[in-house]
């Protein structure tokens, strides 16, 4: 029950939607003028750096999860390249829950690095970095002679990590 003439619409926003232009309409008599709003979820990205003590960072594997704002699960796996980089591109907005990232398949020579919390908002590139630290251990040896028994004074600590495992 328009009147003729021509119209503006306009979408109200929702906060897990990109806005929508405004569409300009021209109602006629007699006439059905139609608007069509497409809605797009809002995305982001999420950069990880990875570096560790003896700088192998290439193919270390990274797990996000957990619900986006529009209530849909997320779970992307990304791997890091020969720089210890790991994109996840176009992953649903979080809201003010943020998502959860962790390495995964850790090498046994690392301590394993703790989960971090990620959010992920529209438009912008969230950067989180990890570390990985070499298991450290020490190593006491005894010396003793053919008859098993030790011989005083041959005691040696040796302090290693576990490298190239």
């Amino acid at each position: 029950n328009l009147m003729p003439g021509v119209y503006t619409v306009t979408e109200q926003s929702i906060d897990k939607y990109v806005p929508q232009e405004v569409h300009r309409v021209t109602v006629v008599a007699g006439q059905v003028a139609t608007v069509n709003f497409n809605n797009v979820l809002k995305r982001g990205n999420l950069q990880v750096i990875k570096s560790s003590e003896d700088n192998l960072v290439e193919g270390v594997k990274f797990h996000l999860y957990g619900t986006s704002l529009a209530g849909i699960a997320v779970d992307e796996y990304a791997v890091t390249d020969k720089n210890g980089v790991a994109t996840f591109k176009d992953v649903l907005i979080s809201g003010s829950t943020p998502y959860t990232l962790e390495e995964v398949d850790t090498e046994i020579r690392y301590v394993v690095p703790e989960k971090q919390t990620a959010p992920i908002k529209w438009n912008e590139v969230t950067n989180r970095d990890f570390t990985n630290i070499l298991k450290k251990f020490s190593v006491t040896v005894t010396k003793s002679d053919r008859e098993k028994r030790h011989c005083s004074g041959r005691r040696k600590t040796l302090r290693c990590c576990l490298r190239n495992l």
